[in-house]
């Protein structure tokens, strides 16, 4: 790849990106090249400027999901880095980490449809809404709304956005280190972004979490200047 500039590897990407995607398992030139189809399709969703990069940290989580063992080439995981962890990318405002997670479940939403693999695909929640969704339904009493299980959120690859702004349930409850612990003992795949701190994370959902944290993630730390600016 010449550039790491996404518009200018557009013209080399909407020709071939159907076909290729179809010649499973994807060689790393086609998988770039894949994403790339999918991070241009995403920023036509946002005012998102022309000089968003795929830069060291995005290139490092494309190789993990290639399942390259060495996709920490790049020093990016600042603890012990394992395929076998997920990933929990720290990082400012604006910068792009909800994105990258959204383009990388369509890119994994596309993989199952097409070539009937699985190992990119997980399930995307916004740690605000989770615990709202928990409450509308504790306090709902209608037939009508299906009743939020918990449990449904222990097993799979799960990727909480936004970990750690989310309320306490009715003031209380960490509901989110709840889910955490519980993912950590059944060892379930989990990826998460936070604009928090590990200091932050752990005074928020105490040290039981904040322990398990580098054990359950390869912690990314992603610093930049915000696109809303």
């Amino acid at each position: 790849m010449q550039s790491n500039h996404i518009s200018s590897l557009m013209p080399n990407v909407l020709e071939s990106v159907k076909t290729e995607i179809m010649d499973f398992p994807l060689s790393k030139e086609e998988y770039k090249r894949f994403f790339v189809w999918h991070a241009y399709k995403a920023m036509q969703k946002r005012p998102i400027p022309t000089e968003y990069k795929i830069n060291s940290v995005i290139k490092t989580i494309l190789l993990y999901f290639f399942n390259d063992p060495d996709f920490n080439k790049y020093g990016k995981v600042k603890n012990n880095a394992s395929l076998a962890k997920g990933i929990l990318i720290i990082g400012d405002n604006g910068i792009g980490k909800s994105m990258l997670f959204e383009i990388l479940g369509e890119m994994g939403r596309e993989l199952i449809k097409c070539s009937n693999y699985g190992k990119m695909s997980f399930k995307e929640v916004s740690a605000i809404k989770f615990v709202l969704d928990f409450m509308d339904s504790a306090k709902s009493h209608r037939e009508a709304i299906k009743k939020f299980e918990l449990s449904d959120y222990y097993e799979y690859p799960l990727m909480i956005d936004d970990l750690g702004r989310e309320d306490k349930a009715f003031s209380r409850h960490e509901l989110m280190g709840n889910l955490l612990f519980e993912r950590h003992r059944r060892q379930s795949k989990t990826y998460a972004t936070t604009n928090k701190s590990l200091d932050e994370l752990t005074m928020r959902y105490d040290d039981h979490i904040g322990d398990r944290i580098p054990e359950m993630f390869n912690i990314i730390y992603w610093r930049g200047k915000s696109f809303r600016d």
